[in-house]
């Protein structure tokens, strides 16, 4: 897979989870209230891990990198560091093209 084939399929996964994320906060406004282990939640987001897990796969991210960085690392949005294998150094995670470096040097 090439990067710019591997950054394509970041960008569509992180448009996803915008699109879930917005879905989520307009029924917890029009539901007032909602958990996750709802119905509806399982259907939102049990659907996007899988969603995630099949991608994480696909690309090679072999550090469950998009599950922290997700998860973890909030869409990038925290800033927080992180050091792939072969790096000597913990480096800033905040946006795809550093989530897709790091994939990138764990294969």
């Amino acid at each position: 897979m090439t990067t710019k084939e591997r950054m394509k399929l970041l960008t569509e996964w992180k448009e996803q989870f915008e699109k879930c994320d917005n879905t989520w906060t307009d029924l917890e406004k029009l539901f007032r209230g909602l958990d996750c282990d709802s119905a509806v939640g399982k259907a939102i987001w049990q659907t996007f891990t899988l969603y995630t897990d099949a991608l994480s796969k696909s690309i090679g991210d072999t550090g469950a990198w998009l599950n922290w960085y997700c998860w973890e690392n909030n869409m990038g949005a925290d800033g927080k560091k992180a050091k792939a294998a072969k790096w000597k150094r913990l480096q800033p995670v905040n946006t795809l093209s550093d989530l897709r470096r790091i994939i990138e040097a764990d294969i």
